[in-house]
């Protein structure tokens, strides 16, 4: 993803909380392509300043501890009236979005079905972009 940011004054930046471990049971292929459809909208959405990922335990049942994985942005942000809607198919925030920034509707449609497969859940918490030219922090994650 900072590829993608690539050109531009985006920095992607991650960290993993030390009480993450190393090895976990899960589908890699699913997580990835959650990762990097959230950060990817991550870094279209966000002109100037940084998309963090930081993935921390939530709880410990058994074994397999519960992770909380959060996208947060200085990006354009997302009123609150189209939150639940943006993980539906073919819904963008705002119809102008497509236009200007491309896409199809069907990330965060994917984004939430595969995190719903795998037991997870996922929501947004974010508000337009204010006065600061940077906008408002936005994470992409489970509900908390």
């Amino acid at each position: 993803m900072a590829l993608a940011a690539g050109g531009t004054t985006v920095e992607v930046l991650s960290y993993v909380e030390p009480e993450v471990p190393a090895i976990l049971l899960g589908d890699d292929q699913r997580v990835r392509q959650v990762l990097t459809n959230l950060t990817g909208n991550a870094v279209k959405f966000t002109r100037e300043g940084d998309v963090f990922v930081n993935a921390a335990v939530l709880e410990r049942a058994g074994l397999e501890p519960a992770l909380r994985i959060e996208v947060i942005d200085n990006g354009i942000g997302i009123d609150p009236s189209v939150q639940e809607a943006i993980f539906e198919s073919f819904v963008q925030a705002d119809g102008s979005m497509s236009r200007r920034f491309g896409g199809s509707g069907l990330g965060l449609a994917i984004a939430k079905e595969l995190v719903t497969a795998m037991g997870g859940e996922i929501g947004v918490d974010s508000a337009p972009a204010r006065a600061a030219p940077s906008g408002s922090p936005c994470r992409l994650g489970p509900p908390r």
